[in-house]
């Protein structure tokens, strides 16, 4: 027990009076927020040489709610392209191209908050025995959730910048991937934004060379237990219009996808290290429907990842469990998508992993933080449907898509 002595008398703090099951009792009620979303924040602005410019990006960087809300202090930072903050602003900056942001992570609010959660961290501060308790509810019972721009370069130096010993304890963690479909030489639709691509096909959106770190990090340092993962996927772009597709019905989703090739998701491989975790949730968004695909990375993330006897990195799928897959979607209703019976815009899925095909039937759904779940009161379709339609505004026209994998 740490104690400072003053005038010869030993003061310990009066909450290691308690007992310990009830300072554990306190330790949840102020450190047990259920999920801490984390952001980045810009350290500094830079200075163009122009006082106007630089207000004005300095106002922009407000705008966009990138503005550091606590000093900094110890906390790592990393740098980042400029270009690739302001690629589609429409103002011209000096030096745009070549300037580089510094950035660092922050505790950020949800669409659902209206300031900056109160974590209560001052707890970790009376002294070292109860630091060493309050830290194992902290990491333990709370959900980091990493969804903003630029999520993986902020979930690998937040997770650098804890001790050893705390990063071991968190459990839980949701990380938001964004794939965009990339053209051969084309740098426009690449990520950083200065090199080319040889090859065609789906990459992560700003990972530079920090998302191989990141999956190691959480492999060889971490005992997680629970990985949500949000994929967002975006090929329309390189769709005719004459391809793009009239969304009313399931039969419309499984027509298109007929003869389209399954792209592969290369971002599996590195996550595939992870051997402690025990359960995955997997939602996707696409803004053209990609059901098959979704199953397909769902098995090839519960046969590499979940299975006991997999190998870690073995591409090839394990093929003595072929129960079937289950898929929740939903036709989220956008300018494109043109659903004619709102009764049938939920859907429950079954993806046969030996045939390789879907069989479905029109449901009701609930979405929350972890996944989503079929449900039968009329009331509250309604209102979670009005929450989706908030929580998904930006993306016009999508199909969402959630599997929830278990360890057998």
């Amino acid at each position: 027990m740490e104690s400072k002595a003053h005038h010869g008398l030993v003061l310990v703090p009066p909450l290691l009076a308690l007992p310990r099951e009830i300072r554990d009792l306190i330790y949840d009620e102020l450190l047990s927020h259920g999920s801490i979303d984390i952001g980045f924040g810009v350290v500094a602005t830079p200075v163009f040489g122009n006082r106007t410019l630089t207000k004005r990006f300095h106002q922009q960087v407000q705008q966009w709610q990138y503005e550091l809300q606590t000093p900094r202090l110890a906390r790592l930072s990393w740098e980042l392209p400029l270009w690739d903050v302001l690629q589609h602003d429409t103002w011209t900056y000096p030096g745009k191209q070549h300037l580089r942001l510094q950035l660092t992570y922050q505790a950020i609010s949800t669409q659902h908050q209206e300031a900056t959660p109160t974590l209560n961290l001052q707890t970790f501060l009376l002294c070292k025995q109860i630091y060493n308790e309050a830290r194992e509810t902290f990491y333990n019972r709370n959900i980091f959730r990493f969804r903003s721009d630029f999520r993986i370069p902020t979930a690998l130096h937040f997770l650098q910048d804890r001790p050893a010993e705390s990063r071991s304890r968190i459990r839980s963690m949701v990380l938001a991937l964004t794939e965009e479909y990339v053209m051969i030489g084309r740098p426009n639709h690449t990520y950083p934004i200065t090199k080319k691509y040889t090859v065609m096909g789906f990459k992560l959106r700003y990972s530079y060379e920090y998302y191989n770190q990141l999956c190691s990090t959480m492999a060889n340092t971490m005992n997680l237990q629970y990985l949500g993962l949000v994929v967002e996927t975006f090929r329309s772009s390189v769709v005719s219009m004459r391809q793009q597709p009239h969304i009313a019905t399931m039969q419309d989703c499984l027509a298109f996808e007929e003869g389209q090739r399954v792209e592969s998701a290369s971002w599996i491989e590195p996550l595939a290290a992870i051997r402690s975790l025990r359960s995955i949730s997997l939602r996707s968004i696409s803004d053209i429907p990609m059901l098959t695909r979704h199953a397909a990375i769902a098995e090839t993330l519960r046969d590499q990842i979940l299975q006991k006897d997999s190998v870690p990195g073995n591409q090839t799928l394990v093929t003595q469990n072929l129960c079937p897959i289950e898929l929740l979607a939903r036709l989220h209703r956008g300018h494109a998508f043109e659903v004619d019976d709102p009764d049938e815009t939920d859907f429950m899925l079954n993806y046969d992993v030996a045939t390789g095909e879907l069989n479905w039937r029109a449901c009701r759904l609930h979405f929350d933080q972890t996944g989503a779940t079929e449900v039968v009161s009329n009331s509250s379709i309604t209102q979670h449907f009005e929450e989706e339609e908030n929580l998904f505004a930006d993306y016009g026209s999508a199909v969402i898509c959630s599997t929830k994998l278990q360890m057998e």
